[in-house]
């Protein structure tokens, strides 16, 4: 240090001591968000929920200056950017009060490569939604919730299930274009009238994502047997709420779960398909690889703990029946 401009220490010249400057600084913050802004900041709250889960509390990231490594990869998250802005990049006037959300997961392991569940800010019509459409917010799944009612039939059929029909993907079931199930009329999306049939295989109404052979595969298979595999696969009993997922206002599971009626949230969707990417074997979705304190001791560190949902043929059958879709929906995917 200096006194009177005379070096006391020898440390530094008078001249290097006399040029020194303090540094620039940044005034605290309240934010809750460590200091992230925007979709930055749904995934903090993200870690930091994950955290504590295992009994982190958000205090004790802060006081303890907590260095956490989590699971988002850099080229993965600007691949989900560049996929959020691209598809919703010309709107019409009408369309600007659409929501978005992407998840991707290893299926591997459970980590959350990527993460978008909002703007968290200003949203396509102008206004501020600061909603976590990713992670909170469940909405109605549609068909991309089939997968689950053809693992049950699969399931039941490689079990030996007693009163339920023995089904593979390659047999024949009905597929007409309206039919009535308790009563209700159900009807395939007026552009597949023409693919229909009351006699069609099983790959191809997942194919064509035909409602009424599903509809009435979740109600021969049972509506509760089907919500019980989406639950091992990595549907949650309960949302974030405490509300119970995959039954209705009755407390009841009906055969509508067959083409996804009841909501369920990206994240969990996510887990699920990741399931199927992986042999029948579920990940719990995570945030946060590491934490260390501030002096570099490990304060938690994520130990994988993969459970067996479904069997791995059945994973393997389902994923067969769903290669063709992108082709057949006229959506390319990278590497043809």
């Amino acid at each position: 240090y200096v006194i009177d401009g005379t070096v006391r220490i020898g440390r530094l010249t008078a001249p290097q001591a006399t040029a020194l400057a303090f540094p620039q600084t940044k005034p605290p913050t309240d934010s809750p968000q460590l200091g992230a802004t925007g979709w930055r900041a749904l995934i903090v709250h993200q870690v930091i929920q994950d955290l504590e889960s295992h009994g982190i509390s958000e205090a004790a990231i802060n006081q303890r200056g907590l260095v956490i490594r989590t699971t988002i990869n850099k080229h993965a998250q600007q691949a989900a950017l560049g996929a959020i802005n691209q598809t919703f990049a010309h709107l019409t006037k009408q369309q600007r009060n659409l929501k978005n959300a992407l998840v991707a997961i290893d299926p591997k392991s459970g980590a959350v490569l990527a993460y978008y569940g909002g703007p968290n800010g200003k949203g396509y019509d102008g206004k501020v939604d600061n909603f976590d459409y990713a992670g909170i917010g469940p909405r109605p799944p549609g068909s991309s919730f089939k997968p689950y009612t053809l693992a049950t039939v699969r399931t039941q059929t490689l079990k030996k299930a007693p009163t339920k029909p023995k089904l593979t993907i390659d047999s024949y079931v009905d597929g007409s274009y309206c039919v009535k199930i308790q009563g209700r009329q159900i009807c395939n999306d007026p552009g597949d009238q023409g693919l229909s049939s009351s006699s069609v295989s099983i790959s191809n109404a997942m194919k064509y994502s035909l409602n009424t052979t599903f509809d009435q595969l979740a109600e021969q298979a049972g509506p509760a047997n089907v919500a019980a595999i989406a639950h091992a696969m990595g549907i949650p009993e309960k949302d974030t709420n405490g509300n119970a997922l995959l039954v209705g206002s009755n407390d009841r599971t009906g055969f509508g779960i067959g083409i996804g009626d009841y909501p369920v949230s990206p994240i969990d969707q996510a887990v699920g398909y990741a399931t199927l990417a992986n042999g029948g074997l579920a990940n719990s979705a995570y945030f946060v690889q590491s934490a260390t304190d501030s002096a570099g001791n490990l304060v938690y560190k994520h130990k994988a703990d993969p459970q067996r949902a479904i069997d791995a043929k059945v994973a393997n059958d389902v994923t067969l029946t769903l290669e063709p879709v992108a082709a057949w929906s006229h959506d390319p995917l990278a590497g043809g």
